[in-house]
């Protein structure tokens, strides 16, 4: 099955996400991935919609068997998040915007 880690702030709102194979990394090693890259620029250690500093993991699983079949999915699912990220951008409404305003 494939697993879904998401680094999150305390508000819920997803930092980052990565998606791998049951068996292939564990969840311990995925969380700190995820914690590497998000200290490497343009990332920040923090969330760009509130500003939580405090940012935790969650593990899930999917549907999806392989991370092949998942793909797509997961492209989509991507695509979207960047867009509704630049909208909020563009409406003022993310921390990121107003820090730097």
């Amino acid at each position: 099955m494939v697993k879904l880690v998401q680094l999150k702030c305390s508000q819920g709102h997803c930092v980052m996400a990565v998606a791998y194979e049951e068996g292939g990394i564990s969840f311990a090693q995925a969380e700190k991935e995820l914690r590497s890259q998000v200290r490497v620029p343009p990332m920040n250690p923090w969330c760009g919609i509130c500003g939580g500093t405090v940012l935790h993991c969650e593990d899930g699983t999917t549907g999806f068997k392989t991370l092949k079949e998942a793909q797509p999915a997961l492209m989509l699912c991507m695509a979207e998040q960047i867009a509704a990220r630049m909208d909020l951008d563009e409406m003022g409404a993310t921390y990121d915007k107003r820090r730097l305003n």
